[in-house]
């Protein structure tokens, strides 16, 4: 019976009954081969409603597939040391990355095994088989699929560096289930494969080596890899930074062999961006069945659908899920400080802690209104030497205002370890022995008698964390959920504000409609008035030269016009309004814009002669000193 893919349904995690003994890995110069190995059979069943097959995934690797892969990494090795310090020849592809004659090579080699092997399988390799990229997702990727990286690290090859890797997987529905790292210039080799576990060359291995010699797994005792910092851009360079400054040391370089390195224990972390599924599908299988976790930088497994590019491999499962919440931190931080769009005002305070080994960091933020950025606080007297940081570090978030902030340490009660008082309990014995003996009591003493007595078990206080570089993840960590607190806290209040300034403007707009209507009035009113004082001194002697009163007229009406200055004035509230909306950082503007409101004002009051619109010119300057009170709250 003949089973073609398209009737197939792959179940995977569902148990056999068959079974398989254990495997032993043989080095024999160069070439790996396995012994004492049978792998679980496929079951087959027919379904009751259909004609399709449905086939149980083995869990475990078939044989055949792993000698073939050994086969593909030895072939690959030869055809490597070969050309290796031989030339630096290289070609530049399409995306500026070089390759080699040594890369083109392999990998038309190792199609050609691949394909005279196991003609059905599909190949995905990084310098012939880009194109088919787009047609392979979990579920178009239903059958095996081989993917292949000739030479991950190409300029490391080229410069004669051996810190370069042929890197071989296999997938099955997308998912890696085998995979291999080969550094054929030093003759080491990584595998992992489902059901086999991890080998470095004939050695299983597990990232437990650099865990033995680390109690607690904290990002501030550990070592970050990537190839180069040029690999990140933009917001994820502010992540890595911010990961970086977790850490204990942060180094570049090695390709692949840092994940090799993780493996097997002597490196913590590897964090990279800009990669391709050939650069990490063989990864997963070795670092995951060594003990590590490895996934993209928002936690998803990789897969042949994984395009973010972000890889993030971890030795143990704590310090993966520390470094992501690194990560984000810094990401979410950088976003909100980036995208806020709304005012926001100097004035706040906010409060967030941190807990550490034994210890609870407390960090207080109080900001209020200032021309300039001044900062200044109180810290433990062992935490003076991180003044410098903890100013640089508000910087980035906040610009204007008074910051003042306070920095306690205390004791975290719940994770002190617990001590027993020794001495005590032995005094209590002897104590309760002789009183045994006083009152001639025969009953035997047991625990309960013991427990009556208090604090024979307290926490240990002498334990608690008092380094300053040991506490220093903790303190950055309260201090950015602070400052987060701080600008909510700060838009909010920004929030109140504008909708009193809008208030405000809204009268500001219905007194200058009452100027504008009465304006119109007052060269009538002061025609009138002028030809009664003429007329008054010419007490009826001499008739009134109209004319000349008309000039007279044209020439005050001039000098009392306040159109330029009410126009002037609306076309500032219109600014001042859009401002507001174009925020975040607007307080110098509407201060500026204030200033010329009230120069406008005092204009008008000074052009007007009437005592309508002086009044109104009044009640103009005392609203906009409000609203200048309030601008000077505004970031």
């Amino acid at each position: 019976m003949s089973i073609h893919a398209d009737n197939l349904t792959f179940l995977r995690n569902r148990p056999t009954r068959a079974s398989y003994n254990f495997f032993e890995l043989s080095f024999r110069t160069r070439r790996y081969s396995f012994h004492h190995w049978r792998p679980r059979r496929l079951r087959i069943c027919s379904s009751q409603s259909s004609n399709h097959l449905f086939v149980y995934m083995s869990e475990v690797v078939p044989k055949n597939y792993v000698d073939l892969a050994f086969q593909l990494a030895d072939v690959a090795g030869s055809i490597l040391r070969r050309h290796f310090r031989k030339t630096n020849r290289f070609l530049v592809k399409s995306d500026q990355s070089p390759v080699t004659l040594a890369d083109k090579e392999v990998e038309r080699t190792l199609r050609t095994l691949l394909k005279q092997s196991y003609p059905q399988h599909n190949i995905l390799g990084e310098e012939e088989g880009q194109e088919s990229l787009g047609s392979l997702s979990n579920e178009t990727c239903s059958d095996y699929t081989w993917v292949l990286d000739p030479i991950d690290g190409t300029k490391a090859f080229m410069t004669g560096k051996p810190t370069f890797g042929t890197l071989i997987a296999l997938l099955e529905g997308g998912i890696p289930i085998l995979g291999i790292i080969d550094q054929p210039i030093l003759r080491e080799r990584w595998f992992g494969a489902k059901g086999y576990g991890a080998f470095y060359n004939d050695t299983p291995i597990s990232n437990t080596l650099q865990r033995e010699s680390c109690s607690q797994d904290q990002l501030r005792d550990c070592v970050l890899y990537a190839t180069s910092p040029d690999m990140f851009h933009n917001e994820m360079l502010d992540a890595f930074k911010g990961l970086s400054k977790r850490v204990q040391y942060t180094l570049y370089g090695c390709d692949c062999y840092a994940y090799a390195l993780l493996a097997s224990g002597f490196v913590d972390l590897v964090a990279e961006a800009d990669l391709k599924p050939w650069d990490y599908l063989a990864l997963v299988p070795i670092i995951e069945n060594a003990g590590g976790c490895i996934t993209d930088w928002n936690g998803n497994s990789l897969t042949i659908s994984s395009y973010s590019g972000c890889v993030l491999a971890a030795r143990t499962n704590t310090l993966h899920q520390q470094a992501l919440e690194a990560l984000h931190m810094q990401d979410s931080l950088n976003s909100f400080h980036q995208e806020k769009m709304f005012v926001q005002s100097m004035t706040g305070f906010s409060r967030a802690q941190s807990f550490g080994k034994y210890s609870l960091v407390t960090v207080d933020l109080r900001s209020q209104n200032g021309r300039y950025l001044d900062i200044c606080g109180t810290l433990p007297p062992m935490l003076e030497g991180s003044e410098s940081k903890i100013h640089n570090l508000l910087k980035q978030f906040l610009c204007r205002g008074k910051v003042h902030y306070s920095v306690s340490i205390s004791a975290s009660e719940d994770s002190l370890p617990i001590s027993l008082m020794e001495p005590s309990v032995k005094d209590i014995k002897q104590i309760l022995e002789r009183i045994s003996q006083i009152l001639k009591v025969q009953t035997p003493i047991d625990l309960n008698h013991v427990l009556q007595f208090r604090d024979l078990v307290i926490r240990s206080k002498e334990h608690m964390i008092e380094n300053e570089e040991d506490l220093w993840p903790c303190i950055e960590e309260a201090f950015h959920k602070a400052i987060r607190a701080l600008i909510e806290v700060q838009r909010q209040e920004g929030e109140r504000l504008v909708a009193d300034i809008e208030t405000r403007i809204e009268l500001l707009r219905g007194w200058l409609d009452e100027i504008d209507q009465y304006a119109p009035t007052r060269v009538v009113q002061q025609k009138r008035r002028m030809k009664q004082r003429i007329e008054d001194c010419l007490e009826g002697n001499h008739a009134i030269d109209e004319s000349r009163l008309d000039q007279e007229l044209a020439l005050l009406a001039d000098r009392i016009d306040i159109t330029e200055e009410t126009v002037r004035f609306r076309s500032h509230l219109n600014f001042f309004t859009e401002s507001l909306k174009v925020a975040p950082q607007v307080g110098r503007r509407l201060n500026f814009i204030c200033q010329e409101w009230l120069r406008e004002a005092n204009t008008i009051t000074a052009k007007c002669a009437d005592s309508y619109i002086s009044m109104r010119a009044i009640l103009i300057k005392e609203e906009v000193e409000r609203i200048r009170e309030q601008v000077q709250n505004i970031l």
